[in-house]
């Protein structure tokens, strides 16, 4: 369905039904992002209206019964980790990460988790969002959940994946038991004239290959904003979010330029975020004309409900534009002298962007210029187009040319999970070479190392504590460090968890991270963290993530 379409609830009203008609076990909505499966839970919960029977678990729960290791009854705090170590509750709300891990990751709760996805109701929302690595991983087991498990499966997104493509080397079989039925929204109810809120625009040519300057893309910017009051431009690379938002402070006024990436700490992003829809909103509802342009990263494209009047999109995958769009006239209330129009997505290549080091981004660009390359010369138009036609020529191409990117890889062994947990040829040549007996093993596969080493999203940065808005915490933590309070540091860290900025910890580093040894805890120098731009450590942005 269309962005802001209320996926989420018509998703909750499938399942409930669902689940009473086929009476089935349970529930389970995941998401890939956290700010989307928190604001998600708020409207599920409040629905549902019987707390009870909802399990909420991700990274960012923490619960309100603090455990008393002098008391031996801790039963009720036992019974919240137990239900969350076991998803025993009936409607179950969690990320991505926690469930690739019930289905692929070693560990006893795990593996106490899998068997309670029998016979379920898994409303997988954001589905393109899942990373190329593990699509083959991913798509065998679906079709093992539906045969076996027997598991009611929707994936639920604005731009469906073509998990079913003859492009893949293991393809998803939509559909009921006779692979029959797969769509649950039509293309009537997809089509209808409420839905359509934006038309997009090709900056990039007829071939796809034409860059803007800077001061190319200022004159767009500029032209629109004599009409419009707000305007978000999301790019691909920090270093071009960078230098648009410094060009942009220098050369315009009377307008408010807004920076969001991932230098800033989550908490520092949620309160930019904060006042930006707080100001969107005045403008729309109160007819302000406060000039806004907003410059980011592909952070504020999923779980982030702004409304912006135009967009300007730097080319990335057709999904990640699509999602873009979402954040332009997104309530379908744009007006201009009186009367509702459509919003304005601008899709454009930056000659400031340099995708090199970001091969995964690189691959999805180039996938999207070929697709609008042969919509351009299919339709002989190379301005006003169709990007929701463009969807099966963009997915079947990147699939077609990532081919064998899809089988993760596990790069202690180079070898495929897929591999190891079919013939493992590798283990058998070694058997074969070690073992003169000729008794065979009962089986070949290796399960454990395949659960061991897999990862669906890596775990190569750390979390570094940044100085902002916390200082009261900052102090709580050190004065429990230096008392050896283990059970306060672990109470404060989890409250410190928004005000981290993962990096990667290299000798480049060093110099601007002070490293608690005893707890192994970072800790950003507070010189090197601006109140605007966040971390501010010049030539090291990749280094942050």
């Amino acid at each position: 369905m269309p962005t802001g379409a209320g996926k989420t609830k018509a998703g909750l009203r499938y399942s409930l039904n669902n689940a009473l008609k086929y009476n089935r076990n349970r529930i389970f909505y995941i998401t890939a992002y956290l700010s989307v499966l928190e604001q998600n839970a708020a409207d599920i919960r409040r629905i549902v209206n019987w707390d009870d029977i909802v399990l909420e678990h991700h990274s960012n729960i923490t619960d309100d019964i603090k455990y008393n290791f002098d008391v031996e009854d801790n039963s009720e705090y036992e019974v919240k980790e137990y239900l969350k170590d076991s998803w025993e509750n009936l409607i179950i709300l969690t990320t991505m990460v926690q469930f690739f891990n019930t289905l692929f990751k070693e560990k006893s709760s795990n593996i106490r988790r899998f068997c309670k996805l029998i016979n379920s109701v898994i409303i997988i929302d954001e589905v393109q969002s899942l990373p190329l690595k593990v699509l083959s991983n991913f798509n065998l087991m679906m079709n093992f959940m539906k045969e076996i498990m027997h598991c009611n499966i929707v994936h639920c997104t604005a731009t469906q994946p073509v998990l079913d493509s003859v492009a893949m080397r293991y393809k998803i079989y939509y559909g009921d038991k006779d692979d029959n039925n797969a769509t649950i929204i039509s293309n009537e109810q997809i089509d209808k004239k409420c839905f359509h809120r934006v038309d997009f625009y090709n900056l990039t040519g007829k071939d796809g290959r034409k860059k803007l300057s800077t001061e190319e893309l200022f004159e767009y910017i500029e032209t629109e904003l004599k009409l419009f009051d707000s305007c978000l431009v999301v790019l691909n690379t920090k270093a071009a979010v960078a230098s648009l938002y410094n060009y942009l402070n220098e050369n315009v006024s009377d307008v408010e330029i807004v920076y969001l990436t991932t230098n800033l700490c989550a908490e520092h992003r949620l309160d930019i975020i904060s006042d930006m829809k707080l100001k969107l909103l005045q403008n729309r509802m109160e007819n302000r004309h406060n000039k806004i342009v907003c410059v980011s990263t592909k952070l504020i494209e999923a779980g982030v409900d702004v409304d912006f009047d135009i967009v300007f999109r730097t080319l990335a995958g057709i999904d990640s534009l699509i999602q873009c769009a979402g954040r332009c006239n997104r309530e379908g209330k744009l007006m201009i002298n009186g009367k509702y129009v459509t919003g304005k997505v601008y899709i454009f290549s930056y000659s400031e962007e340099d995708l090199s080091y970001l091969p995964d981004i690189k691959a999805e660009t180039d996938a999207a210029e070929y697709a609008i390359r042969m919509w351009c010369q299919n339709n002989n138009e190379d301005e006003h187009i169709k990007l929701e036609e463009l969807q099966n020529i963009y997915f079947n191409k990147y699939y077609i040319e990532n081919r064998n990117n899809m089988d993760y890889i596990d790069k202690k062994r180079n070898s495929s999970m897929l591999e190891e947990l079919g013939r493992n040829q590798p283990a058998r040549e070694a058997y074969s070479l070690s073992n003169n007996i000729g008794q065979k093993p009962v089986m070949y596969q290796a399960f454990k190392t395949a659960a061991e080493n897999f990862e669906l999203i890596g775990q190569e940065t750390v979390g570094v504590i940044v100085v902002y808005k916390n200082q009261d915490l900052l102090d709580q933590l050190e004065k429990a460090m230096m008392e050896h309070d283990y059970k306060n540091v672990k109470e404060t860290l989890t409250k410190l968890q928004p005000y981290t900025v993962n990096m990667y910890i290299t000798p480049q580093l060093q110099p601007f991270i002070i490293k608690n040894t005893e707890y192994n805890v970072y800790f950003l120098q507070k010189e090197y963290y601006d109140e605007i731009r966040g971390v501010i450590i010049d030539k090291l942005a990749d280094l942050i993530i």
